[in-house]
């Protein structure tokens, strides 16, 4: 039977993650539509200096799309886990709907966008090619793809020791048992906006590989491919630089993901423990209590100590712990 507790945190990171979502194309269709508008008459005029001007925008558009499409990826599989508890999701089908629809039409706008940015780039890019060499075009290909490397090496470079930080606070939370305060540092996590920048890495690696095909032609001649392949040869090694950061983030990312608190049965625990102290029903009842009010934070040995003073004969609280948790009947407490 599926935890009922954890099917409402994933259906809570389902909601922020859709709503995520809808806050990305909300902040990026508006800008994408107007450059559209101004490349298509900059394209027409065969106005070069603009299409410079545009082209450098539209790669920072393209950057926030990816982003986008980054984060369709988290919500889609905070569905996936939603929908894996079938009461859950059946009891809640209305909302869920409501999710799908949302995310359905995010991904679309998404993935429209961003295969209407690489036309955009392909037009700017024919555009300028009509008053440039191929030589030209190439360098400035290359340029781009290295500035592209650059940022992306500065954006994980920057991200690693805020990841290691912000995972040292859920490890704490988990310590604890604190579900509120795991909830808080998972989501403290999730605003670093790592798994876009991950998936940001990929498309620059994507586009490299592309780019080493094109490079490769004939038509750029034997010196300008040495060239092009050098330059090639640089983002790589830069690449494979970084790729440390882009594996440890990938491995905390998951880790702190998938963190969560084992819910324990109280009432058996308080039963096992009575019996290992040989305390009677009302003691149980009473360490069974102080189960529930230590959970997740406080003292349990000071709660204990209550019980035991009540006990025939006396134990001290802290003693009553120590025996529980070598015996692994708790696990909390401090």
């Amino acid at each position: 039977m599926a935890d009922a507790g954890n099917s409402i945190k994933l259906y809570t990171v389902a909601i922020n993650r859709v709503d995520a979502v809808g806050k990305a194309r909300k902040a990026t269709e508006p800008k994408f539509q107007d450059l559209r508008g101004r490349i298509a008459v900059a394209i027409k005029a065969k106005a070069s200096s603009k299409l410079e001007l545009y082209q450098s925008a539209l790669e920072a558009v393209v950057s926030e799309i990816a982003k986008g499409s980054g984060l369709v990826d988290l919500a889609q599989g905070a569905m996936r886990e939603l929908e894996v508890d079938k009461e859950f999701a059946a009891s809640h089908l209305a909302a869920i709907d409501k999710l799908t629809d949302i995310l359905e039409v995010g991904q679309k706008a998404f993935d429209t966008m961003f295969k209407d940015s690489k036309k955009l780039q392909n037009d700017i890019e024919t555009a300028l090619a009509s008053a440039d060499d191929a030589a030209t075009q190439a360098r400035r290909s290359l340029a781009r793809l290295q500035k592209r490397a650059d940022d992306d090496r500065d954006a994980l470079k920057s991200l690693f020791p805020k990841s290691e930080a912000a995972a040292v606070k859920a490890d704490e939370a988990k310590t604890k048992f604190s579900k509120p305060l795991l909830t808080a540092a998972q989501k403290a996590y999730e605003s670093l906006g790592i798994e876009p920048a991950l998936f940001l890495h990929g498309k620059v690696i994507e586009e490299l590989a592309a780019f080493a095909v094109e490079a490769g032609l004939p038509k750029y001649g034997p010196e300008l491919q040495a060239e092009l392949k050098d330059g090639i040869k640089d983002i790589h090694v830069q690449m494979a630089g970084v790729r440390v950061y882009v594996d440890e983030l990938g491995k905390t990312s998951k880790r702190v993901d998938d963190m969560t608190i084992d819910e324990v049965d109280m009432k058996e625990a308080a039963k096992k423990g009575a019996k290992l102290l040989s305390l009677d029903r009302e003691r149980q009842d009473e360490m069974e209590d102080a189960f529930d009010k230590t959970f997740g934070g406080g003292d349990l040995a000071a709660a204990l100590d209550k019980v035991g003073t009540k006990a025939t004969p006396k134990q001290k609280g802290r003693d009553m712990l120590d025996k529980m948790k070598r015996a692994k009947i708790v696990y909390w407490g401090l």
